[in-house]
């Protein structure tokens, strides 16, 4: 029977534990205080009850006291130290570190994952290089059998799993029998899988850490793949003998992965080496990897990968300029029209949901009911809205969520500056404690003091009287029409654009 009472402390100790910690974890707030002292009362209490009886003398009574003050201070110290570090590794510091909450099942499959990727690579990669060996055959076709190999293991990799949708995508019928210089955006570790999928004959221009690396090293020198972390402009000759007449070679301009779904600037390289090999330009636009394993991170998201193949660009073609300078900045430029075009096809409404739903992963079971069902009532106008902003445009948003809409804002354009007024100060505590804040450019404001060189408003609740004097400052103000929001008060605005979900008004 003590033992039980004990047990059903240890219990009650951690129900109070999480709920405090899973306040913390909501709001920001540290009320761990409060509940420590509610369960200190308890554990005095039972002391003072129960563990009173170690003075007995009779061994019964004694034994019954030891088990209680024993059973007691272990759930004291189990719920006062080992349960906080477990649920802040486990839960609360990703969050803190610009990640995404997981859920179990995410964990697993990222973990099988990896375990595939690392044993499955290095067994590849022996095998091909035991044949490489053994087979009497010519140095070209041993970089072709083990290309092919590889390109056959990248492959199974993205399809280990289910969830994440794979596909070529080829509207210009490229079939890779011309050599060229392939150029792609590079967001995640899963670009050269993706690339691996287009075609085996590749030659990858890689980081000094990959060539020396003590699990990929051996297996990249043998499949030919080049180092160029310090420039290529002394190794044309040898990156020229190692591609013959039968690979092409492969390159991400932007020099390293970038954070987020935007494509930075294009490094020189590729088209110095495009001018003195008179290679070809082929652009592949690698869409979705950014949101499976963003740099940084080692966990597996739902999603797609999508390798658009690109329309050729003759290496002499001087419409992109005369020089391998003039060349990167307009190629660079076309590359991000494309890309950007090619993200507005294929990001729906239900794009970002996965990543939207995780970011409230574990506050409270109200907070979530609320925004799923918001998301699934307005998923449609939160999509359009991205099309009232420009990709890098400074907005101010004044509203009553839990920063749902902000969050889906600057998803969709990781360039944009967002300032968001939540009227409810518990709601914007919680939407201030979204792991994005940490990744975006996105700031919670608790009064409307900043908003000096700020000139668009996003409106999605009703203006409170005594803010409506701030519509003044501002030249462009989206409304959105689903809030009743009464806009009388913008005399001096005219309506430039109204669609089912919002209205656009300007001075």
């Amino acid at each position: 029977m003590v033992c039980t009472i004990i047990f059903g402390h240890g219990v009650d100790f951690s129900i109070f534990m999480t709920s405090a910690l899973q306040k913390e974890y909501t709001t920001g707030k540290d009320e761990m205080p409060t509940y420590r002292t509610s369960i200190l009362l308890a554990v005095i209490t039972t002391v003072l009850a129960i563990g009173a009886l170690i003075f007995a003398k009779h061994p019964a009574l004694k034994s019954i006291a030891s088990v209680s003050l024993v059973g007691v201070i272990a759930a004291l110290v189990i719920t006062f130290i080992f349960y906080p570090i477990l649920f802040r590794f486990f839960i609360a510091n990703r969050p803190q570190k610009g990640k995404s909450p997981l859920t179990l099942w995410l964990t697993i499959q990222s973990v099988l994952f990896f375990i595939y990727f690392g044993l499955g690579g290095i067994l590849f990669s022996v095998t091909l290089r035991l044949l490489m060996i053994i087979l009497p055959i010519s140095k070209t076709n041993k970089y072709k059998l083990f290309g092919n190999g590889m390109a056959l293991f990248m492959k199974s990799v993205l399809y280990i799993k289910p969830t994440v949708i794979k596909k070529v995508i080829n509207p210009y019928h490229e079939d890779f029998s011309k050599q060229s210089i392939i150029i792609a955006n590079h967001t995640s570790f899963l670009d050269t899988l993706a690339i691996g999928m287009c075609t085996p004959y590749i030659v990858f221009l890689v980081n000094d850490w990959v060539y020396k690396s003590p699990i990929f090293g051996k297996a990249v020198k043998m499949a030919g793949f080049y180092p160029v972390s310090s420039g290529v402009e002394d190794n044309v000759d040898v990156i020229k003998e190692r591609i013959g007449k039968d690979f092409s070679l492969m390159i991400f301009p932007e020099g390293t992965r970038s954070l987020n779904n935007n494509v930075t600037r294009f490094h020189k390289g590729a088209f110095y080496l495009s001018e003195k090999l008179q290679l070809d330009i082929l652009p592949i636009y690698i869409h979705g990897n950014s949101e499976i394993i963003p740099k940084g991170d080692f966990n597996v998201y739902d999603g797609h990968i999508f390798s658009v193949i690109g329309e050729r660009i003759a290496w002499n073609d001087e419409s992109y300029g005369k020089t391998y300078s003039e060349r990167t900045k307009k190629i660079s430029r076309k590359f991000k029209e494309d890309f950007q075009n090619i993200r507005n096809q294929y990001e729906d409404e239900n794009y970002f949901k996965q990543k939207l739903f995780l970011s409230f992963l574990y506050k409270e079971n109200e907070i979530i009911t609320e925004v799923k069902k918001d998301f699934k009532q307005n998923k449609n106008v939160y999509h359009k809205l991205n099309e009232a902003f420009t990709i890098n445009e400074k907005i101010l948003h004044y509203g009553n969520d839990y920063g749902q809409i902000d969050f889906l804002l600057v998803m969709q354009q990781a360039a944009r500056q967002l300032f968001s007024f939540v009227k409810n100060e518990e709601k914007r505590e919680i939407a201030s404690t979204n792991y994005i804040t940490k990744t975006r450019n996105l700031k919670y404001i608790h009064n409307l003091n900043v908003i000096d060189d700020i000139k668009t408003l996003l409106i999605s609740t009703t203006i409170d009287d005594e803010d409506q004097e701030l519509i003044q400052f501002f030249e462009k103000i989206v409304v959105l029409k689903n809030r009743k929001i009464d806009v009388t008060f913008l005399t001096s605005f005219t309506k430039q654009i109204e669609t089912d979900g919002y209205v656009v008004y300007t001075k």
